[in-house]
């Protein structure tokens, strides 16, 4: 089954981030294969928090040459129970001191950001066929924002051309990645 969700993942990538161009730093990594895409079937967070921080070291390792990776968590359906997970993820990571080393970003098919209405399109930047946690080089982020200019470009791009979609679109898309 891990097969399955990794190629629907790079599905989602190739033809939701980087063909909509959601995130214009995805290409260049994902076509020089430094994207590395893991499947956990944990259910709880007790059993992923050991894999995070295990990843997380393999992550930052000097060696390693991977730019970002996806952990995909298919068995956290429910937002909330995920959000909190992530949460707790990303206090590991300042309790290692990693955070100057790897930033987190996060997506779910029940994305929501605070104070917007469930089918805002906003949320649809967030969201994924799966649960995710995605590991990023803080150090390879600033040179991209850096290289880029004003990212606040992106967001508002994201919105103008989710907006222009409908919600019937936005959905159908999202769920073929799922088949």
């Amino acid at each position: 089954m891990s097969e399955v969700i990794i190629k629907r993942t790079q599905k989602w990538i190739e033809q939701f981030i980087i063909q909509l161009d959601i995130c214009p730093f995805a290409s260049v990594p994902y076509r020089k294969g430094k994207i590395d895409l893991q499947v956990s079937e944990s259910v709880i967070d007790e059993e992923f928090l050991p894999v995070f921080l295990n990843y997380l070291i393999s992550f930052i390792d000097e060696g390693n040459e991977i730019s970002n990776s996806f952990l995909i968590l298919p068995n956290y359906e429910k937002f909330e129970p995920y959000l909190e997970l992530y949460y707790k993820c990303e206090e590991l990571l300042k309790m290692s001191n990693s955070d100057s080393l790897v930033q987190l970003a996060s997506f779910h098919p029940e994305y929501i950001y605070k104070d917007t209405m469930k089918d805002d399109p906003s949320n649809y930047r967030n969201r994924s066929p799966y649960a995710m946690i995605h590991l990023l080089r803080v150090e390879e982020v600033e040179a991209a924002i850096q290289s880029y200019g004003d990212t606040t470009k992106i967001t508002n791009q994201n919105v103008s051309k989710l907006s222009t979609m409908s919600k019937t679109e936005i959905t159908a898309l999202i769920e073929a990645f799922k088949t």
